[in-house]
């Protein structure tokens, strides 16, 4: 899996959810590439984790927050990245 280099264009991600089931996070992420096909999944501690790279500034993540939020009824969460 490839994470882009942090430049000006992707100073955010949005943590969507983690998982210890591979099965369950697989699902989450079929789903959420049909509205989001850039969303992936990253294994870190034991845990898969569902994101989405790649958000330019605050107010687009936290328009994304909302959208993601009533469309699968989970707390998504966003994430600034650490140089």
């Amino acid at each position: 899996m490839h994470i882009k280099e942090l430049t000006g264009e992707n100073k955010y991600y949005i943590q969507v959810a983690s998982f210890k089931d591979p099965d369950i996070a697989q699902g989450m992420l079929s789903q959420l590439k049909q509205d989001y096909p850039a969303a992936y999944l990253f294994f870190l501690n034991d845990f898969y984790k569902l994101r989405i790279p790649d958000i330019k500034t605050s107010e687009q993540g936290h328009d994304l927050l909302k959208d993601i939020e009533k469309k699968f009824n989970i707390k998504p969460i966003l994430v600034e990245r650490v140089p």
